[in-house]
């Protein structure tokens, strides 16, 4: 029945709108999917009238023609989606129609590549093209419909600034990038290359080498043009990545920077055929099995010197049976050989193709590892592998792409805890080439000192399945490891080269005895490793061989480790640009002149900073509370609390800023949480006065974190300081009533406790609950005391009672350390009350009880009691009641501990 007043009529009336919004925003939903097929089936029509026009009427190459009438039903696609299926959502124009033309971009390259493949199958051209639209229109229509003309909110100042720094340092990279890809390809030494003949294969590189583009002819100009591109490619590399640094990454950051990384990518795809000529010796070996039916390792290209690719190889590798390359790459070499045909700029098409797939899979690889280990830099692990130069040039163009890809899809498995998946991954990519073995070296002498023999048996015995299966399909299987492995040899023998391989074999040692199982242990060591192997191993010139090393540092989020592998990254770049497009050695007047340059400008940039100091004004001080003497501090240790932090530290300072109207300080104690929970903190001080972070390097437990924010605490003047769990477990309004049990009551020690009247636990099973009374009841029996909740971890302690109580001596570091600390402050004569607190279950995130701390519980418990010394019978927790005392504050007896 309706109430007098109307309210249940307007609930009705309120119930049958809201139901009335969401039958309409679905039927708005299916009217802008079916629009949206409309304008589909009318690109797909425009695509294939202008493709059959374009072959059958002008006789246009097959491959433009499709890239043609593709664009052409692009643009038709983008003015019709834009006006009619989502006319009401009115964005910006070049946003929308950025996000469109990314879409299209990665829509064409899947569509030329199905084209190709329906061709290669037999397919007529036409049946061919129609196919590969019926596959890619879905894929186009749901990135489109998600992304491109997605509603979004207007972005921030901060946003919009980043984005626009960003998109400057993305155009410039991209300039330069055309600069290597078409301008300096086509130097006196590039053309002089036997794949020059296939410049007038293609029309887009046929109008390149007719424009007039100011190619640099002579070796000062050409030496200029290296160190010139090189040194602005890596600045403007450094200034993305100094602007991405622990920037939050959102979808439309993480769009702009993979986005970007997808276009340097796209513009190697498309470079000149003199570029990279590895490419036709790969081509030249697949098809000696793909065409000719021999075995890659037994037969060497030279022996079908009439091959169509075998023209245009440079003749340094194709005598060696195999091309130096592993098993891994030799089966996908073969199996790109057998899909692109005997055409050889489709093949080279392909191949680029098929790797940029492998760098741009790399791009996700990074995104999701960061994501578990450092949430925070995601967007700055995109920008330091994707915008690097090195990976730009190389990841299209380099069989390292495919091993970087594997590599980075085995350590995800064991991140995510999939060790065998991880094995076989880490061994994949070995065998492309044996670049990750000293990654693999590293995780197994971690095993072996953490005596994990089982695990570290059964990657063996995953290791040699995977390499017999990879290399059973090739003649005299067994010898050709031993064949691989001696390819480590080719660096040379000399006493220089083996000093550098015992010290690279040392730090190998050294950071594989430092493992201890946890993922970012294990990324950063391998990071290390990546940037030692960089700096010692490879040649100056081969700088593809790192691009292992820079997927490595860009998932460990080091700073210094990113800045040392740019720092080699440069040296290595120019140098193998230069004997690329160069010949002969580097002029000695050119790298004086650029010398002298590089030192005025780091001088005037030194002189600049430090006249911008002298003149700048001191810095303001913000007043902390912590100078007023005797405030409240709220410790909270966190490890992996990134999901509860803000919630807890919010009801805490709701609840402190009534019981302390003096001020207060919350102290977030970070054990470098892997989750991100630290910068979360380091966000929250920045925002609020009264928080502060304390980071520590290395996970030692509850007691040692408690330790040293207590440490802290008393330094900075603390008069009362708060225990309290990070993972909402315990209700922040409760700080309230324990601070006023010490502070107007007359308590030393105020427990939240669970086991007193009004107390209890919530969310908790039958068993958990007997568990915990059953460890309360232990420590009371053993150490005689009548605390009813030795166990629990939220309470309110005197400045006083932390002083006289020797924390550097407490030896607890789990759960115990609660325990310990109660005794500690009863046997040293204080007053302990017990407040009835309910305690509530995590909602989010997964607890730090292990048995190793239910262990530790145990034995540590009794060795406290035997430990103790003093007279307890000097001890004394009298807790008198007191008029209008909070109800729930418990009398504990004078006899509490009994002698030892």
């Amino acid at each position: 029945m309706a109430s007098a007043d109307g309210s249940g009529q307007r609930k009705m009336h309120l119930g049958i709108g809201a139901r009335w919004g969401r039958a309409l925003r679905r039927r708005r939903n299916w009217m802008d999917l079916g629009r949206y097929c409309v304008v589909g089936a009318l690109g797909y029509v425009v695509n294939l009238a202008v493709y059959v026009a374009l072959v059958h009427g002008l006789g246009v190459y097959y491959v433009l023609a499709a890239a043609g009438s593709f664009s052409v039903a692009v643009v038709n696609n983008y003015v019709w989606n834009r006006r009619w299926t989502f006319g009401r959502r009115r964005a910006r124009l070049v946003r929308q129609g950025t996000r469109f033309l990314l879409v299209s971009v990665v829509a064409l390259g899947a569509n030329l590549i199905l084209l190709r493949t329906a061709v290669a199958s037999g397919l007529p051209k036409v049946v061919a093209q129609a196919v590969a639209i019926a596959l890619v229109t879905p894929v186009s229509f749901v990135g489109n419909r998600v992304w491109s003309f997605a509603a979004e909110k207007p972005p921030d100042a901060v946003s919009r600034r980043l984005a626009w720094v960003l998109s400057g340092c993305a155009t410039t990279l991209g300039a330069m990038v055309a600069v290597w890809c078409f301008v300096l390809s086509q130097t006196p030494a590039r053309l002089a290359k036997p794949s020059a003949a296939l410049i007038h294969r293609l029309d887009l590189w046929s109008a390149v080498t007719n424009a007039d583009l100011p190619v640099p002819t002579t070796r000062p100009g050409i030496a200029a043009a290296v160190l010139l591109t090189t040194a602005l490619a890596f600045a403007v590399y450094a200034a993305a990545l100094r602007a991405c640094w622990r920037r939050e990454a959102t979808p439309r950051r993480l769009a702009l920077v993979a986005g970007g990384a997808l276009v340097f990518f796209a513009l190697t795809v498309v470079a000149l055929p003199t570029l990279n000529t590895d490419i036709y010796e790969y081509m030249a070996t697949g098809r000696v099995a793909a065409v000719h039916g021999a075995d890659p390792y037994a037969v060497a290209a030279d022996a079908f010197p009439g091959d169509p690719a075998y023209a245009y190889t440079d003749r340094r590798y194709t005598s060696i049976p195999g091309d130096n390359k592993l098993g891994v790459w030799t089966l996908l070499d073969v199996g790109l050989a057998k899909v692109t045909g005997r055409q050889v700029v489709d093949g080279l098409v392909a191949y680029r193709v098929a790797l940029a797939l492998c760098g741009a899979l790399s791009l996700l690889l990074i995104v999701l590892l960061l994501r578990r280990l450092y949430p925070r830099a995601q967007l700055a692990g995109v920008v330091a592998y994707g915008w690097n130069p090195i990976v730009i040039m190389g990841a299209p163009t380099k069989v390292d792409s495919v091993m970087v890809a594997l590599v980075l899809a085995g350590a995800l498995a064991l991140v995510a805890g999939h060790r065998r998946v991880g094995a076989v991954g880490m061994v994949l990519s070995a065998l492309v080439k044996l670049v990750t073995l000293p990654l693999v070296a590293v995780r197994w002498v971690g095993l072996l000192r953490r005596h994990r023999w089982a695990e570290l048996a059964l990657e063996a015995a995953l290791v040699a399945v995977t390499v017999a299966v990879v290399y059973a399909p090739f003649a005299g299987a067994p010898g050709l490891m031993g064949r691989e492995l001696r390819l480590l040899q080719t660096g040379g023998s000399s006493p220089p080269r083996a000093v550098v391989a015992l010290i690279f074999a040392l730090v190998m040692l050294a950071v594989g005895l430092r493992q201890d199982g946890t993922p970012r242990r294990m990324v950063r060591g391998w990071a290390v490793v990546s940037v030692a192997f960089a700096a010692l191993l490879p040649d100056l010139g081969f700088s593809w061989y790192l691009l292992v090393p820079i997927a490595m540092t860009a998932l460990a989020a080091s700073a210094p480790l990113v800045a040392a592998m740019t720092a080699i990254g440069v040296l290595s770049f120019s140098s193998d640009l230069w004997s690329t497009v160069g010949h002969g050695p580097f002029p000695r007047d050119v790298l004086t002149i650029a010398a002298a340059g590089v030192a005025i400008t780091l001088a005037a940039v030194l002189a600049g900073r430090a006249l911008h100091r002298r003149r700048a004004p001191a810095p303001v001080a913000r007043a902390r509370p912590s100078q007023a003497w005797g405030v409240p501090w709220l410790v909270l240790p966190t490890y992996d609390e990134a999901d509860n932090l803000e919630t807890v530290i919010e009801g805490a300072r709701a609840a402190l800023s009534c019981a302390a109207p003096e001020g207060f300080v919350i102290l977030v104690v970070d054990d470098d949480s892997p989750d991100g929970t630290g910068w979360i903190a380091d966000r929250l001080a920045a925002e609020h006065a009264e928080v502060r972070v304390l980071h520590r390097t290395v996970r030692e437990g509850l007691g040692p974190a408690y330790l040293a924010g207590f440490a802290q605490a008393l330094d900075e003047g603390a008069g009362f300081v708060f225990e309290m769990d990070a993972d909402g477990s315990h209700d922040p309004a409760d700080l309230v009533r324990l601070l006023s049990a010490v502070r107007d009551e007359g308590a030393d020690v105020a427990l939240g406790s669970r086991y007193v009247a009004g107390g209890g636990v919530s969310d908790w099973g039958r068993i958990r609950r007997g568990i915990s009374r059953g460890g309360s009841w232990y420590a009371r029996q053993v150490l005689g005391l009548p605390v009813r909740d030795l166990t629990g971890g939220f309470k309110c302690l005197r400045r006083e009672v932390l002083e006289r109580i020797d924390l550097p001596s407490v030896r607890a570091r789990g759960y115990a350390f609660q325990v310990e600390l109660t005794y500690r402050a009863v046997r040293e004569g204080f007053a302990v009350a017990e407040v009835p607190i309910v305690f509530r279950d995590r909602r989010l995130g997964r607890s730090k009880m292990s048995v190793t701390i239910a262990l530790e519980a145990l034995w540590l418990i009794p060795a406290i009691r035997m430990s103790s010394t003093d007279d307890a019978a000097t001890a004394h927790t009298a807790f008198e009641d007191r008029p209008g005392a909070e109800p729930g504050l418990i009398p504990l007896g004078s006899p509490s501990v009994p002698p030892p």
